[in-house]
């Protein structure tokens, strides 16, 4: 797709909100299959979570979004009751650029993380990989990119977030996984101790 050329456009930040706005439109009303692209969207759409503009950052986030609707609709589709679990198979893509984007924010944190409600479409990659992974490999890697994600999000963009994350964290903790699991949870659980407290009682009670 051409759009997705034009949202790695460094010269012109216009560019990169015009591409991010027709992919959005794209993604929440195309009927056709686009599969083999949505690796790429979704690498260069979270991607974007670090621009430093404004209006960018803004799209990024209704574009990630409408993304990860469609897939969760796609896992309704024939059963509304079915557990989304479409998003968890893209664990690997979004790990590798929300840990690259941690390394390379300030200590402010990753800017479109941090903006209101800046973790809801992202976090469906990692819960979703964290409650449904095929392998204890997926797991802990979802629970890794968790921690990621604390340490790198201000403590006024999480505390909307954290019923949502630490719910599916203790879950899973209490069932029978390998060890890595449990360790990478509890690594994660130390991270949002240290980073806040006001995550401490509700990840820990």
């Amino acid at each position: 797709l051409e759009l997705l050329r034009r949202l790695e456009d460094t010269c012109t930040p216009k560019t990169r909100e015009s591409a991010a706005r027709l992919l959005c439109a794209f993604c929440t009303h195309t009927k056709h299959d686009y599969d083999e692209y949505r690796v790429n969207m979704i690498r260069q759409i979270v991607h974007l979570f670090g621009d430093g503009h404004d209006a960018v950052l803004e799209m990024a986030h209704k574009c990630l979004h409408a993304l990860v609707k469609a897939l969760e609709d796609g896992d309704k589709k024939e059963d509304d009751k079915a557990p989304a679990v479409s998003c968890g198979l893209y664990i690997e893509t979004v790990f590798d650029e929300v840990k690259s984007l941690a390394a390379y924010a300030d200590n402010g944190g990753v800017k479109g993380f941090n903006r209101t409600k800046g973790l809801a479409p992202v976090l469906p990659f990692f819960l979703q990989a964290l409650m449904h992974g095929a392998t204890p490999e997926t797991r802990e890697q979802a629970a890794t990119g968790l921690g990621i994600l604390v340490s790198s999000t201000s403590e006024a963009a999480l505390k909307p977030m954290v019923v949502q994350m630490s719910g599916p964290l203790i879950r899973i903790i209490g069932d029978r996984f390998p060890w890595q699991v449990k360790a990478a949870i509890l690594k994660t659980l130390a991270r949002s101790e240290e980073h806040t407290s006001e995550l401490q009682s509700p990840l820990q009670s």
